[in-house]
């Protein structure tokens, strides 16, 4: 399974968790970003997710990545904090079962 791949049900849907929202904070003529743009900076593992940050055009921004497991939020935090600065298209094309058995 990939991080693209990853994904959460929300009501009666299924989503998919991959990229997560970003958010910043943004003067006028900023630009906002969305999707695989961008480098990841941080991932940090939190309860029931992962606190991500990532820098787009000299900005931080921040996200967070929460999916239904498997597979386990202790295993995609070590895979992402093992790729800091990375961009994230490549990111997302991770294969969670070979960078595991890489650890």
């Amino acid at each position: 399974m990939k991080i693209r791949d990853l994904k959460q049900r929300v009501g009666d849907s299924v989503v998919s968790s991959w990229p997560p929202v970003w958010a910043a904070s943004l003067r006028a003529g900023d630009k906002l970003t969305v999707g695989e743009t961008g480098v990841l900076e941080s991932a940090v593992r939190a309860q029931d997710h992962v606190k991500l940050i990532m820098r787009f055009d000299g900005r931080e921004h921040h996200g967070r990545l929460k999916w239904d497991p498997p597979p386990s939020i202790e295993t995609v935090a070590k895979i992402l904090s093992a790729n800091v600065g990375q961009k994230l298209r490549a990111i997302g094309a991770l294969d969670i079962d070979s960078e595991q058995s890489r650890a």
